[in-house]
């Protein structure tokens, strides 16, 4: 659920757009931003987790953890983004791996910042904690079926709200 708020602001520009993605390309842009959401949840929880919370004591080591599963998944992530954004994939090619890593990173910070509430945090702390154990990509797997689950129909028949445009069927082929 935090990981849907945080990327809020990439689904706004997706929805202006049109754009979809499959969900091998939402799977690499949410392992791409793994490292700078936990970040962003252990910052946001700095001050309402105790010393002995795990986001407290070890954060730092799953953040380098997935930042080192990041770098295989940057060419999908590019692309999804570019998808996501309107950017074409010239566009995309020519921009920094440091801009594409800051500017996910700032839409999950101001995500993350508007929307977490301290009273969240201890439920975070543990779905982070029971999640830890996970190998990145079985982490952003997961991610993606959470996501994709958002984008099913409800008991109306009516998709309900999601991070990410998922492409159904044949959409985004």
């Amino acid at each position: 659920m935090v990981l849907m708020l945080a990327l809020t602001p990439c689904a706004a520009i997706a929805a202006t757009q049109g754009a979809c993605m499959t969900d091998a390309e939402a799977e690499a842009l949410v392992q791409y931003a793994l490292p700078d959401i936990i970040d962003q949840l252990g910052a946001a929880c700095a001050t309402s987790l105790p010393a002995t919370g795990y986001l407290t004591r070890n954060r730092g080591d799953l953040i380098a953890r997935y930042r080192q599963a990041a770098a295989p998944a940057l060419p999908t992530a590019r692309h999804a983004f570019g998808k996501m954004t309107g950017i074409k994939a010239a566009q995309m090619k020519t921009m920094q791996d440091g801009t594409l890593r800051d500017l996910l990173g700032i839409g999950i910070a101001e995500a993350i910042g508007g929307n977490l509430k301290p009273r969240d945090c201890t439920t975070v702390d543990t779905v982070v904690e029971l999640t830890a154990p996970l190998p990145p990509q079985n982490m952003a797997k997961l991610i993606g079926m959470l996501l994709r689950a958002g984008n099913s129909p409800g008991k109306t028949g009516a998709a309900r709200p999601s991070s990410f445009r998922l492409c159904d069927g044949e959409e985004g082929k």
